[in-house]
């Protein structure tokens, strides 16, 4: 079978339509693709409890048993869930003594929901 070359792609910045060998952006644009992450920090111990055996253990079963996205099904969609999400943030339970891996703080989430609960969460804190 003959070797296939993957299609073009054009650069993600709006209005550049510089082609590309892989998805991205070009060189004139890839400031932009860095700085995308800039603000966000991740939480203390993050890294750690997600990480955890625990939380691996509690998160799979928790996904097996409740396999579709929360807030699609709140809208009465059926979409996949692809990660368990913690309804209240794991900080602030752990800071009133809840354990965060108690199932009911948690939800299922697809990766389209769970980013829309974390910019939405990002605004609250900054005002």
């Amino acid at each position: 079978m003959p070797y296939m070359h993957r299609a073009k792609s054009i650069c993600r910045a709006v209005n550049c339509f510089k082609l590309l060998d892989a998805p991205g952006f070009c060189e004139e644009h890839e400031h932009l693709d860095r700085g995308r992450f800039k603000g966000l920090k991740r939480a203390a111990g993050s890294r750690e409890f997600y990480k955890s055996r625990a939380w691996v253990r509690v998160s799979q079963a928790y996904r097996e048993a409740h396999p579709l996205c929360a807030e699609h099904r709140r809208r009465g969609m059926v979409v996949k869930g692809d990660l368990v999400d913690h309804i209240v943030e794991r900080l602030v339970l752990e800071a009133r003594g809840d354990d965060p891996c108690d199932e009911q703080y948690l939800q299922t989430l697809c990766h389209s929901c769970h980013n829309k609960k974390l910019r939405q969460r990002g605004k609250q804190r900054r005002w």
